[in-house]
């Protein structure tokens, strides 16, 4: 359950609910009971009780996965985000914090649909073009894509990098971008547009598989108001968990396995990573296989 008292925050809340409704019956989207005013000051929504984030299973695993599970949380991430473009919205804060386990534990959810919003999808006149560097970040700096942080109206392929970057991030246990400690605030935020935009795609993935660079190349290249082709890349990736993983089972290596639900914030820049390039390379090892 989530409540809120300030004006602002009770109504992104509203909107929220509103929008779980619209995407009812989606794989990966949480049932909401109930949403609404609780008397005059207070907002709820009320949802069905999900695990942990992907991001305190990932940390609590020790910062890695196995091959086949980071390929499973691509296919099922892959999945739960082309049901949500389905119906016509872009989610703008894809972060490991906002994707959580199931009751079973065999089923990714996404969570956090506060920032939420319909891309605009018919051309506009170059007198009107949404386009301002001073557009104010949304979602997590971290994750967010090029073209968020070049000011440019929000659309699918926003979403679709994200999940590259999300993917890499778990696999390598950083980002290039992370860890910038000379600038604060919106030189910061600057700056890590900065090396996202000048970072080739092939060193962000080097030691992974070809795949996840061509994914990331293919989700910038996207048009504006281009529908992405969520099936292709899943089945990009299908194809090589059988070429890694032919013989292993379907199942997620957290399975049988006690989690704690407790969470850390991944938004920040001092989140624990794995030092060191021997750590990295262990992660990676078995991708590059």
């Amino acid at each position: 359950m989530e409540l809120s008292s300030y004006p602002s925050s009770a109504k992104c809340l509203l909107y929220e609910g509103d929008v779980y409704r619209k995407l009812a019956g989606c794989p990966g989207i949480a049932n909401v009971i109930w949403f609404g005013m609780h008397g005059c000051d207070y907002s709820m929504l009320v949802m069905d009780l999900l695990g942990p984030t992907l991001y305190s299973v990932w940390t609590q695993l020790g910062q890695r996965f196995s091959t086949r599970t980071l390929l499973m949380i691509v296919d099922q991430t892959l999945e739960v985000i082309s049901h949500v473009h389905s119906r016509g919205y872009v989610h703008r804060d894809i972060s490991p914090s906002n994707f959580m386990l199931g009751p079973t534990k065999d089923r990714i959810f996404l969570i956090d649909f506060g920032q939420s919003k319909k891309p605009v999808t018919k051309m506009v006149p170059a007198s009107r073009r949404r386009f301002s560097f001073a557009r104010p970040i949304v979602g997590t700096p971290r994750f967010t894509s090029t073209f968020a942080h070049a000011g440019v109206e929000p659309s699918y392929r926003d979403d679709m990098e994200s999940l590259g970057y999300l993917w890499v991030y778990l696999a390598c246990g950083r980002l290039p971008w992370q860890g910038i400690t000379d600038r604060t605030g919106p030189a910061k935020i600057e700056r890590i547009g900065q090396l996202k935009m000048t970072t080739p795609v092939d060193e962000l993935c080097s030691g992974l598989p070809q795949e996840f660079a061509a994914y990331i190349t293919y989700a910038r290249n996207l048009r504006q108001h281009e529908m992405p082709d969520h099936n292709s890349a899943r089945q990009m990736f299908r194809d090589l968990s059988e070429r890694l993983c032919p013989n292993e089972d379907l199942l997620f290596e957290w399975m049988g396995i006690d989690l704690d639900a407790g969470d850390a914030d991944s938004s920040g820049e001092n989140v624990p990573t794995p030092s060191g390039s021997d750590e990295q390379a262990a992660v990676v090892s078995g991708l590059s296989k």
